[in-house]
């Protein structure tokens, strides 16, 4: 669950991050690096699935968000991830992640060795990972060295070096 609040230099929830990994329905939570000095975003990874309701109060101003494990979603089911290699925390991937603004859906995740990768399409088939990678290799031409990774829906992205 990605979290991007504008208008802020900073968040509460940025000193609960090893309160929201406590949870038995948490993984990880992390700060994601921004450009805009006056945003913040953040990341919550859940290691089930879950079903979640969120709610906004202006006084004091606050987003809660309510989550349950969804019993009843899919455990097992392949996806293909067109994104780019792995990047450490840092200008590199802020950079890219601007390279890529106008495109929609893109999310900027971290791997499973901690580095950072820009999603750019997520599919259940092969060919429609296949048909989103070569209309952006065809916008972008050699300026944007994308992938595709094959993955388990509830995986956590692999790294992939970016000579590879």
């Amino acid at each position: 669950m990605n979290f991007t609040v504008s208008g802020a230099r900073s968040l509460s929830a940025e000193k609960d991050f090893a309160m929201l990994k406590e949870s038995k329905l948490v993984a990880d939570a992390y700060k994601l690096i921004t450009l805009d000095d006056s945003m913040v975003r953040f990341t919550v990874i859940f290691n089930k699935p879950v079903v979640y309701e969120a709610k906004e109060y202006q006084d004091p101003a606050q987003l809660v968000v309510i989550l349950k494990e969804d019993k009843g979603a899919l455990l097992h089911q392949t996806v293909y991830s067109v994104r780019t290699a792995s990047y450490l925390r840092g200008a590199s991937i802020g950079m890219l992640e601007e390279q890529l603004m106008g495109v929609e859906g893109i999310r900027v995740l971290k791997d499973d060795n901690g580095t950072f990768l820009i999603e750019v399409g997520y599919f259940t088939t092969e060919l429609e990972a296949q048909t989103r990678f070569e209309e952006l290799s065809r916008i972008y031409g050699k300026n944007l060295q994308l992938r595709i990774e094959k993955r388990n829906l509830n995986d956590i992205p692999e790294k992939i070096n970016n000579n590879q």
